[in-house]
């Protein structure tokens, strides 16, 4: 699926995000998030038929990531995931989050340029979620 139709079917609202791990070796960056739901309508209306509990966002051939701020790790809720699609086949995908610490708190966006995007159920390793 095209990634910009993908994200689409992704509900991160009301969502946190856990850790963000980085693997060079195999060009991949994984997000983890509290629960991903599925929007499998023009609205996600509740459904959660099919939620991933501690679920990941795997993007692949990742050739580069930036966090805005720099300093601060995204811990807390997540504000949106976007991508937009650039000349060379890449995409630019967009995931802002924010890193809160006591009171305070502040939105991180983190830009990662890859050619893909899929999801992964921890309960079932290494099996893409890719519609």
């Amino acid at each position: 699926m095209h990634p910009k139709a993908f994200i689409q079917t992704v509900y991160l609202g009301d969502r946190g995000c856990k850790q963000i791990i980085m693997d060079g070796w195999n060009s991949e960056v994984r997000i983890q998030v509290t629960t991903v739901s599925r929007v499998r309508t023009t609205t996600w209306n509740y459904y959660s038929d099919e939620d991933i509990i501690n679920g990941h966002i795997v993007f692949s051939n990742v050739e580069s990531i930036r966090m805005e701020p720099s300093g601060y790790i995204p811990n807390d809720s997540i504000a949106e995931l976007k991508v937009e699609e650039l000349d060379d086949g890449m995409f630019l995908f967009t995931f802002s989050a924010y890193s809160a610490k006591g009171q305070d708190s502040i939105e991180v966006i983190t830009s990662i340029v890859a050619s893909g995007i899929h999801l992964e159920d921890p309960m079932k390793p290494g099996v893409k979620i890719l519609e």
